[in-house]
Formats: structure tokens, sequence, C-alpha cells
């Protein structure tokens, strides 16, 4: 987790940058979109209009801070005669977006459709750009990227034992498996399971999901880690409650008294590295602790849990919103630093 708390900590969830947004795309594209190894067009392709919203968020993000223009067009693609329904989550993605939804009916649609599927297409020189980016097999994910890929493709399923959780996915592209592979093993340690699926061209990967990889992929939007991480919420009593904890603490507050019981807890939790000494004790006066990132990323996802909503972050789309919720945005960046961090080389030779 140690990269995963730098991560964190030098991008914060609630503060959106260039380069979050444009690990955001990549997961999004490679879940959901056309392959970049066989197409130069960016396209985008959803049934939930949260998704739909973040994808074009991070699209302006990007646009705005390399000055690079686009084009969109968004489709609805539909069966004819489709339902009333569908008609008002256009108007509602027309309406978010800002972008005229044109409507494509074909009589038959290879699958019983329950939801409106929209598609999202982008042309011009950031569109070019991003999909040059996305062909490269150095493209850094990040907690970022998994989240958005994982939300299109993943599925977590408990373990034989009983005794933890596997994140699932579907995947046919063997190139976009092994960005996936070195992924996972950079910001978590762990291998990526690969298999064969038989009848089928295409391959499952999976990957052992802890209490701590589904927290941060939670609090970087992957919905798909919500069932999850209630599911070690109820099989871990010490952080059921951890949401109730504020930022200091001492052992005499009944909320943490209820929670650890003891002090010699709380120094266990101090050797492990969840919380840090604020004030150590030195007489009748109980020690200060403060929760450490690695907490606070715990806390942040518990939080999210429990949350009644269906969708973990969502960001909106004008400034007086963003003020609103929170969220705060970054435009500044330059373009050879963003190339340098996101896939360790120089612009010229992208």
């Amino acid at each position: 987790m140690k990269k995963v708390i730098e991560y964190y900590k030098k991008y914060p969830p609630n503060v959106l940058t260039p380069e979050r947004a444009l690990r955001r795309i990549a997961g999004y594209v490679y879940a959901d979109g056309r392959n970049p190894f066989e197409s130069n067009q960016l396209v985008f392709v959803n049934t939930k209009r949260e998704f739909l919203k973040d994808f074009h968020l991070c699209i302006n993000v990007v646009s705005k801070a390399l000055n690079l223009g686009y084009r969109a067009k968004a489709y609805a693609l539909v069966k004819q005669n489709y339902p009333v329904e569908f008609k008002k989550f256009i108007r509602s993605v027309e309406e978010t977006l800002s972008i005229k939804v044109k409507i494509l009916e074909y009589e038959k649609i290879p699958h019983f459709q329950l939801r409106l599927t929209i598609q999202l297409t982008y042309s011009g020189p950031l569109a070019k750009f991003i999909m040059r980016l996305l062909k490269t097999p150095r493209m850094d994910l990040s907690v970022d990227g998994l989240a958005t890929y994982l939300n299109g493709d993943g599925y977590w399923q408990i373990r034989g034992d009983k005794k933890g959780l596997i994140m699932y996915a579907k995947e046919p592209d063997i190139r976009i498996i092994n960005i996936l592979a070195k992924q996972i093993k950079k910001w978590y340690g762990l291998t990526l399971g690969i298999t064969k699926l038989k009848g089928i061209n295409s391959y499952r990967v999976h990957f052992s999901l802890s209490i701590f990889t589904t927290a941060s992929l939670l609090i970087y939007g992957c919905i798909k880690a919500k069932g999850a991480m209630m599911w070690h919420i109820n099989n871990n009593r010490y952080f059921k409650y951890i949401d109730k904890l504020p930022d200091v603490f001492s052992i005499r507050d009944p909320v943490v008294k209820r929670i650890f019981g003891s002090s010699s807890r709380l120094r266990r939790l101090r050797r492990n590295g969840y919380i840090e000494y604020v004030y150590m004790s030195k007489g009748n006066k109980p020690s200060l602790y403060q929760l450490t990132p690695l907490f606070k990323i715990l806390r942040e996802a518990v939080i999210m849990a429990k949350c009644s909503s269906n969708t973990a972050q969502i960001y909106p789309l004008s400034e007086s919103e963003l003020i609103e919720e929170n969220l705060t945005i970054v435009y500044e960046t330059r373009i050879e630093e963003l190339i340098s961090e996101l896939l360790g080389r120089n612009y010229r030779t992208l």
C-alpha cells in the first residue's frame, strides 16, 4: 500500500488534476471504449449517466489543461419502438453533457435491452493525443485508471474458503491484460491471474481483494468495490465504526473506547501504521492520536460504502457545482511533465 498512500497524498480524491483525468479516461476506454490498439477513434460506450458525466468532465479537464480542442458527438443505440423512459434518459444525458444526442434505431440488438446505451465519440487534436497515449504499453493507469477499468469489466466474488474476496474481469485483448498486470503489480504488489476462457476469444483475469485494495479503489470511484467494502466491514468489527472517528482522539473519547476498548489496541494500531501520536502521555493526560493516510483511506471508503447512493465518486460539471460538491479542479500542467509521469518517457518520443 506504500505507493497507493503516496498517490493519495499527491492526488487526493477530491482534487481532479489533468494527470488523474487522463488515467481515468484510459481505464474507461480500455474497458468500455473502442480498443485503442485496433482503432484510432476515441469512443466510450456506457449505460450509466454518472460514468458518461465523469468521462466527459475528464475530457474537458485535459482539453483545457493542454489547450487541445475536440469535437464530440453522442449517439443513443436503441431498438425500434423503444420505451418512453429512454427518451427521459436521453434528455437527462443532453442536459448533463451539453451535447445533442442522435438516436440510432435498430431492428435487432444482439442483447435484451434493459438500459439505454450511449456512445460518445470524440475527434480532433485532443482525441488523437489521447489515443496515442493509450496505444503505449507503458501507460501508467494508477489507482484511478484501475478503478474506472473495473467499473466496466470488473466483478467480485467471495473466495471458496470464505476468508476473502477476489476481483475478476473479462478482457479479450492480451495487450490490455499486460498493462493491467503491470499496474496491479506496481500499485498493490499482486500477481494478476490469467485464465483463457473456453469457447470465446477472451480471458478472465483476477486478483486478491483485501480491505485496503478495496478501500483505495472505492475512494477513487470504483463502484464495483462498494459491495466488496461492505463485506469487509461486516467481517471486521474494528473497521466497522471508523467512519465515526474524529481526526484527533484519545482512548477517553466514548466512540474510541467503544470501538477499540483499550489503549493497548491503539498502541498496536500505531505500530502497524494506522495512527500516529499527536501527543504522547506523560502523566494523567491520555495520549492523543491522529489518523495516518492509510486509516484515512479506510475511513473514506467506509463512509462511501455505507452511503445509500449507488455511485461512489461523481464529478459535477459546472464550476459552481464544483464548489458545492467540495471538488477542486486543477487545469495547469506542462505537456512534457504529463507525458513523463504517465509514460516515463519524453514527449517528443510519443
